[in-house]
């Protein structure tokens, strides 16, 4: 499995950057990647995004946990029925900026820049919802250690 960066994709195919900058592509949308990713960490995406909108109230652009080992997350750019879409990985971003009122300049941790069709406040809004996430996992743990049988 490539360590994907970015994933541009329609409802039929996609490209995805990896960490060496190769650009990659595939015959299904990002969706379905990130639905087997988090298969191997036996969870489905929509499970993982359920329990986001339970815990957080969020309704569109849910970011997906892949893995609470890894503490790897996925977020889109836009809503599930848009015609294409960008899934960016959290830590994968070093940096972003506005490009114009639709797009936005995104910098990967390994130097490759991305413009993608979104305004900026939405990456800022994802961005934020990612570290809300880790937040709460962080505070999981501490609140589970200690305590091998705590369900809750």
């Amino acid at each position: 499995m490539k360590n994907y960066l970015i994933l541009e994709t329609d409802r039929k195919k996609g490209k995805g950057v990896d960490e060496e900058g190769n650009i990659h592509t595939f015959d299904m949308p990002a969706g379905q990647l990130i639905s087997a990713w988090c298969l191997r960490n036996a969870a489905t995406m929509k499970g993982r995004q359920d329990a986001a909108r339970t815990l957080f109230g969020w309704h569109q652009k849910i970011p997906v946990l892949i893995s609470e080992n890894s503490q790897e997350i996925w977020f889109p750019t836009a809503g599930e029925k848009a015609e294409k879409n960008t899934w960016v990985r959290y830590e994968g971003v070093f940096s972003f900026h506005k490009k114009n009122e639709y797009e936005t300049l995104i910098r990967l941790i390994n130097g490759t820049e991305c413009v993608i069709a979104c305004n900026v406040r939405t990456v800022r809004m994802q961005m934020k919802r990612c570290q809300q996430l880790l937040d709460y996992l962080s505070r999981k743990k501490e609140e589970d250690s200690g305590h091998p049988l705590k369900l809750l």
